[in-house]
C-alpha cells in the first residue's frame, strides 16, 4: 500500500509539472546582477545557476561590470552602487520517501529506540525549506561579493552560507587579456567558473529529509562554512580559449566553536592550513564551450574533540577531475557533465587508537555523470548517474551492516522555469545501493530502494 501512494504521488506531481509547460512566458532578470548589469539572466546563465561563458568572465573578472549609475567622486575614491545589490531567495519543498523512516526517538541513557517499530511521518512540507538574504555585486570599482545568509527550517536558526569576496583587474595585450585577482571565501569550489564541482554542482537545490549516504570526500562539501580561505587566481584568455589557475589555503574558522579553536570545536580542525588547487581550460564557441580540469585539496585535521596543540592529524588527499560540455543554440541547451572525486584518508593515532577506523588508511571514490536538456530557458529535464565507492572499514561505517560505503543511484528532475527567477521543479532519487547493500543496508531491514524519494521545489529570487 505504501509503495502504490508513492508511486501516485510521484505521478502525479510529474503530470503537474508537466501541465504547467502550457503558461510559458518571457524570461525576467533574476534581481541583483541583473540589476546592476542590465543585462537579462540569460546573459549569464542558461538557467540558473549555470552560467555562460560570459557569467564566468562577469564572476573572474569580481562581480563588478555595471551599466547603472553610481554615487561617487571623479577620482573614483567613492564609488557606491545608487540600488544596493541585495537580493531574497525562499525555497519550499516537500519530500516522500518510498518507505517511511523508523521513528529516531530514542533513550538518552541507552540509545535503545522508545518506540521499535513504529515509524515517523511520511510525507513531509518545509516552508520555507530555506530562505536566505544575499549581497550580490560590486563593492567598489575592482572588488565584488556574493555573500548570503540563510535560515534553515531544519535547523531553526540564520548562519553565513556561502560567500566568495573577489578583488580583480586585468591586463590587457594585443590579442589576449589576463585576468588576475583574489578570493576569500568559506566553501572550496564556491568560488568555481563551472558547474561541475560540488558546489554549484547538480542537483542544485536537494531534500532535507530523505536519507543520504555517509561517505563522502572532504572536497565534497566537507569543509563547507567550517574554513576561511584567502588565494590568487589567473584567467588567461587568447582567442576563444581560456586557461584559469588558482591557489587557496583554508584555514578552521567553524560557526557556532568557540575562538580560538579547541577541543570544543565541533567539527575536526586543520592543522596549519590546507591547500587547493584548481587548473582548467575552457574553448567557447559561439554561445557554447567546453572544459576540462582538475583540482586538488590536501588537509590534516585534529578529530572533533582533541586537543588541537598534542593529537596526532588524519591525512585527507583529494583529487578530482572535470569535464564539461554546454552546447548553445536558438532555442535549446544541451550540457553534459562530468566530475570525479578520489581520496586517500591515512588515519593517525588517535582516530585508529579511539576505534574510530580498523584501517591505517581508506580509499573514497565519487563518480557523476550529468546530461541536461533545456528548452525556451523554461522547461528543463536532468538525469543524473551517482557512484561512491571505496574500502570496506568496519569501524568508520560501523552503521552500515557490510561496513561498506558503497552507493550508487540516479536523479531525474523536471523543472519548469516560468520566469528566470521563478523556478518549480520535482526530482525522483532512487538508489540501486546505499551505504554498502542493496538489501538490509543498516541490519535493521531497511532496503536501498526504500529511500528512494520524490522532492517537489518550489524556488523563488526576488
Amino acid at each position: 500500500m505504501a509503495s502504490r501512494t508513492f508511486v501516485r504521488s510521484l505521478i502525479f506531481l510529474l503530470s503537474l509539472s508537466l501541465s504547467l509547460l502550457s503558461g510559458a512566458m518571457t524570461a525576467r532578470a533574476v534581481p541583483s546582477f541583473a540589476r546592476q548589469t542590465g543585462m537579462a539572466c540569460e546573459v549569464c546563465h542558461t538557467s540558473f545557476p549555470d552560467l555562460t561563458p560570459f557569467g564566468r568572465r562577469f564572476k573572474v573578472e569580481g562581480y563588478t561590470l555595471t551599466t547603472t549609475s553610481t554615487v561617487g567622486s571623479e577620482a573614483e575614491s567613492l564609488a557606491l552602487n545608487a540600488t544596493p545589490p541585495l537580493s531574497l531567495m525562499m525555497q519550499v519543498g516537500y519530500t516522500r520517501t518510498s518507505k517511511a523512516q523508523p521513528d529516531a526517538n530514542v533513550d538518552p541513557v541507552t540509545g535503545a529506540p522508545v518506540h521499535p517499530g513504529h515509524t515517523a511521518q511520511n510525507g513531509t512540507i518545509l516552508l520555507p525549506q530555506e530562505f536566505s538574504l544575499f549581497y550580490a555585486g560590486r563593492i567598489s570599482p575592482k572588488i565584488g561579493a556574493f555573500t548570503q545568509i540563510t535560515y534553515s527550517m531544519q535547523d531553526d536558526h540564520f548562519s553565513m552560507d556561502n560567500t566568495d569576496i573577489r578583488a580583480a583587474d586585468t591586463a590587457q595585450f594585443e590579442n589576449s587579456r589576463l585576468v588576475y585577482g583574489l578570493t576569500v571565501n568559506n566553501n572550496p569550489t564556491v568560488q568555481d567558473l563551472w558547474n561541475t564541482t560540488p558546489t554549484w554542482g547538480f542537483p542544485f537545490a536537494a531534500t532535507e529529509i530523505a536519507p543520504g549516504p555517509a561517505a563522502a570526500t572532504l572536497l565534497d562539501g566537507g569543509l563547507a562554512q567550517q574554513v576561511a580561505g584567502v588565494g590568487g587566481y589567473l584567467a588567461y584568455y587568447s582567442g576563444s580559449s581560456m586557461i584559469y589557475g588558482e591557489y587557496t589555503r583554508y584555514q578552521s574558522t567553524q560557526v557556532g566553536s568557540p575562538a580560538p579553536l579547541d577541543s570544543r570545536a565541533a567539527s575536526p580542525v586543520i592543522q596549519s592550513s590546507a591547500p587547493y588547487l584548481r587548473l582548467a581550460y575552457e574553448y567557447a564557441f559561439g554561445l557554447s564551450s567546453v572544459e576540462v580540469g582538475l583540482m586538488s585539496l590536501k588537509a590534516n585535521l585534529i578529530p572533533a574533540g582533541s586537543p588541537v596543540d598534542d593529537t596526532p592529524s588524519d591525512t585527507f588527499s583529494d583529487v578530482g577531475v572535470d569535464a564539461q560540455l554546454q552546447w548553445v543554440g536558438g532555442t535549446d541547451t544541451y550540457s553534459v557533465k562530468a566530475i570525479q572525486l578520489k581520496e586517500k584518508a591515512s588515519w593517525g593515532a588517535a582516530t585508529l587508537g579511539a576505534g574510530g577506523a580498523s584501517n591505517p588508511s581508506d580509499q573514497l571514490t565519487t563518480t557523476r555523470l550529468t546530461a541536461s536538456y533545456l528548452h525556451k530557458h523554461a522547461l528543463g529535464v536532468t538525469l543524473q548517474s551517482f557512484s561512491t565507492t571505496g574500502d570496506t572499514d568496519s569501524l568508520l561505517y560501523a552503521d552500515h551492516r557490510t561496513g561498506s560505503p558503497d552507493t550508487a543511484g540516479m536523479v531525474l528532475e523536471v523543472a519548469y522555469t516560468p520566469w528566470l527567477n521563478t523556478r518549480f521543479s520535482v526530482q525522483y532519487t532512487s538508489y540501486s545501493k546505499f551505504d554498502g547493500a542493496t538489501t538490509d543496508y543498516n541490519g535493521a531491514g531497511r532496503n536501498a530502494s526504500d529511500n528512494n524519494s520524490i522532492f517537489a521545489l518550489a524556488w523563488f529570487m526576488f
